[in-house]
């Protein structure tokens, strides 16, 4: 008797993964530190204890705390101090990555399927560690709400070339323009706002900063540390009172995480950033004006 299945390759798009244990090492961080804890409050931590709390929420890991160690046990004190070691050590360095995952994502990459994470793990938690393992880029984003990432309605140039891949997507949160007074190089005596750096914070589709861009030169860097320039290929009118869509190769990205591998940027999605509407005159030479702005960010990669 022959078994076919009810779905072909075709219809896989993407996989689901769960984080702790899977992804990322971080129940051997946690034993580590909820040992550390206890040793701090001076009690000793049989490391079989820990083992059985492994998967285990806060309610039925207390219970198995107080069946080991007895009622006595000051467990909401414990809980306490390892919430704030774990914590720190979270949010200071790199969970190690389980064996595998680097190389698992990359051929995923290679067929184009995308990947997200489902966790029991609260937001503000699952999110920092993605990051600074250098995940969360290579997930799809966890927020409900799609950007501008549609390529139909964009200028031909400034479209990503083909074999490449959507791997991240920020909006701009309190985006500003800073521009200056200055002499007209080719107009002596004239006088004009010029261009002189961005500042942004950029955020997922929740609205969580996930990293920044700013300059000069023009930068993009991710929480997770790792940042790049890049070299402007071309822009395209997106309205009179609006920046223009830009699209720009990457260079090669400083540090391990999120902007590792990006290929291409575009800006789409434009609201604001122009020159002041006040004047530039001689007057004014060095003075400097901010204007707001907002832009989505799409980050790409090769297939």
């Amino acid at each position: 008797m022959s078994f076919a299945p009810a779905f072909s390759a075709l219809d896989i798009h993407g996989v689901i993964f769960d984080m702790d244990g899977l992804l990322l090492d971080s129940e051997r961080v946690a034993l580590a530190t909820v040992a550390a804890a206890a040793a701090e409050m001076g009690f000793e931590w049989p490391p079989e204890l820990g083992l059985a709390m492994v998967g285990l929420n806060s309610k039925d890991g207390q219970h198995v705390i107080r069946r080991h160690l007895g009622d006595d046990f000051p467990v909401d004190q414990l809980y306490e101090h390892f919430g704030r070691i774990y914590e720190a050590r979270i949010m200071g360095s790199a969970i190690p990555l389980m064996q595998g995952v680097t190389e698992l994502f990359d051929v995923l990459d290679t067929l184009a399927l995308g990947r997200v994470v489902a966790t029991s793990t609260r937001r503000s938690r699952a999110e920092p560690k993605l990051a600074a393992a250098g995940l969360l880029g290579a997930c799809t984003s966890m927020g409900p709400a799609p950007m501008a990432s549609s390529q139909s309605g964009l200028p031909d140039t400034i479209k990503v070339p083909a074999g490449n891949h959507l791997a991240w997507e920020t909006t701009t949160a309190g985006g500003e323009i800073t521009y200056e007074c200055r002499d007209k190089a080719s107009a002596p005596g004239q006088t004009e706002w010029v261009f002189v750096g961005p500042k942004a914070v950029l955020t997922d589709r929740a609205g969580k900063a996930v990293g920044s861009y700013y300059g000069p030169p023009a930068t993009w860097e991710a929480l997770d540390g790792s940042k790049l320039t890049a070299t402007q290929l071309a822009v395209a009118p997106s309205g009179a009172s609006n920046l223009p869509y830009q699209l720009v190769k990457a260079n090669p990205a400083t540090g391990s995480g999120a902007l590792s591998g990006v290929t291409y940027i575009q800006r789409v999605a434009l609201k604001g950033g122009v020159a002041p509407a006040a004047e530039c005159n001689t007057g004014k030479r060095g003075q400097r004006e901010t204007v707001a702005y907002q832009a989505d960010y799409l980050f790409w990669k090769a297939l």
